[in-house]
């Protein structure tokens, strides 16, 4: 059956058409080109159809793909009868067609099963589209392509993400015994290889990784969540949703942290600014690499921008300044005040010296709520304890290493930060394995007692790590004595 093409842009669409390996036709035309196969016609089966262009010999191409049926009586049908709707970024980069003018030849394909499976596909990806990508991420958007593509073909384009960043284009290259097939089919046994996957990929926490914070947790999913999720609620009543939030405390006690699991939360791009990026030598290029960090999350359009220490490029102007220290803070005014509302653009800014922010940032419009996240109290450390102590692994702790010891430690250790409660469990580990190091006097040669699956933390190993540990609020008092 011949139809002409309707190219419609996917990652854009207008149409609200679902587009990850799918092309489109009007009930009458699914019906004419279905009427010889009834299971395909009333649904019962999957519809892969075989598309040709014959147009010119710069415009030829052949290409597969699933079928689906546009409802006759709706928008589409005065513009959509007898035309094939296709995303245009699925078509052969070689395709030179034009909406509404090339014909293509659709035929159904009866079955899959004849065709070679593939033995490895390469899926070619744009390193800088998925430079903000984790390592998670790529695992869903992997099982999410052989879901969606049971079959792939030389020159084939296809739609790769993990529902929670951008869509992005991947070039499909194919490896089989069989070369002289023009379709092959997708199953479990076939590899996915990436290329262009970053070599750095992004890091990912969440918050159930998080202890001690649930009250902060708690506000940030009201004070992000909410306007992010139901933007509608905010334009009822004509409110802006918050640009910024600015968390300050000790060092140590999970700031950064809580601001790569807000960005995981919500699917969003984590990019951190920093300082080497504001404090450069020359006057114009820290304001300059600002404007490039807010331009890369506004590509995004979904993004959460971390700035550490922000009192180091957002000080108090003062007159005695520097004149670039003061260009800076004035720069990262306007950007903050460029932050369009349905941008979903959010930015953090995180801190040990609040008073010592300019307080033009700190004004409702720029970042709106200011959060403190203090040293754990004795219920936090407890929680805090319990992420790195799993008591459930019988074979790593001794029968005295329990839920009442741990509960006795975390009053024990007051003034502890979350970062101090981590080197601690570090430290009673290594001292575990201390206990079981012999090291030759002789010849320095080291042996173990024990193999790894035998080596088990006890109490002792905490108290001694206890006595190694100085908790970071008792340096900073004696830095400041």
């Amino acid at each position: 059956m011949k139809l002409r093409i309707f190219k419609y842009c996917a990652l854009v669409n207008p149409y609200g058409i679902d587009a990850k390996s799918t092309v489109w036709i009007l009930e009458d035309d699914w019906n004419l080109l279905l009427k010889d196969a009834p299971i395909y016609r009333e649904e019962r089966a999957e519809v892969i159809v075989k598309i040709e262009s014959k147009d010119d010999i710069l415009n030829r191409y052949s290409m597969y793909a699933k079928l689906a049926k546009l409802p006759s009586g709706s928008l589409y049908t005065n513009v959509g009868k007898g035309m094939i709707w296709i995303p245009e970024e699925t078509l052969p980069l070689h395709a030179f067609v034009e909406n509404r003018k090339s014909e293509v030849d659709v035929t159904i394909l009866e079955s899959l099963d004849s065709f070679p499976i593939a033995n490895s596909i390469t899926l070619k990806l744009n390193e800088e589209e998925v430079e903000r990508w984790s390592d998670s991420e790529f695992e869903i958007a992997e099982r999410r392509y052989l879901k969606n593509y049971r079959y792939c073909y030389f020159g084939q384009r296809v739609f790769f993400n993990p529902a929670s960043k951008d869509v992005v284009l991947a070039d499909v290259l194919i490896k089989s015994a069989n070369t002289t097939s023009e379709l092959y089919q997708v199953t479990e046994d076939t590899q996915i290889v990436l290329d262009g996957k970053p070599t750095d990929l992004q890091q990912t926490i969440d918050f159930s990784q998080i202890g001690g914070l649930s009250k902060i947790i708690k506000e940030l999913r009201e004070i992000i969540q909410l306007p992010m999720t139901f933007p509608e609620y905010f334009s009822r009543f004509e409110i802006k949703p918050p640009k910024g939030i600015l968390l300050y405390g000790p060092p140590g006690n999970g700031k950064t942290m809580i601001a790569r699991a807000l960005s995981k939360s919500l699917g969003a791009s984590f990019i951190e600014i920093d300082l080497s990026d504001a404090l450069q030598k020359y006057k114009g290029v820290g304001e300059h690499n600002l404007a490039k960090k807010f331009e890369e999350a506004e590509r995004k359009r979904n993004a959460v921008i971390f700035i550490d220490e922000i009192d180091a490029i957002a000080s108090i102007r003062e007159k005695d300044r520097a004149g670039h220290e003061v260009s800076l803070v004035g720069k990262l005014l306007s950007l903050m005040d460029g932050i369009k509302s349905n941008s979903r653009v959010f930015v953090i800014g995180a801190t040990n010296r609040l008073y010592a922010i300019d307080p033009a940032l700190r004004r409702p419009g720029r970042f709106d709520k200011e959060l403190e996240v203090p040293l754990p109290d004795s219920d936090a450390r407890y929680d805090i304890l319990m992420k790195y102590v799993k008591l459930g692994s019988k074979d790593v702790y001794e029968s005295d290493v329990n839920s009442d010891y741990i509960r006795k430690l975390a009053d024990r250790i007051e003034g502890y930060s979350g970062a101090d409660i981590s080197a601690l469990y570090r430290e009673a580990t290594m001292s575990a394995i201390r206990r079981q190091l012999v090291i030759d006097d002789k010849t320095g040669k080291a042996s173990m007692l024990k193999s790894v699956e035998d080596i088990t933390i006890c109490n002792e190993d905490f108290e001694l790590a206890v006595e190694m540990i100085t908790s970071t609020s008792k340096r900073n008092a004696t830095t400041e004595t």
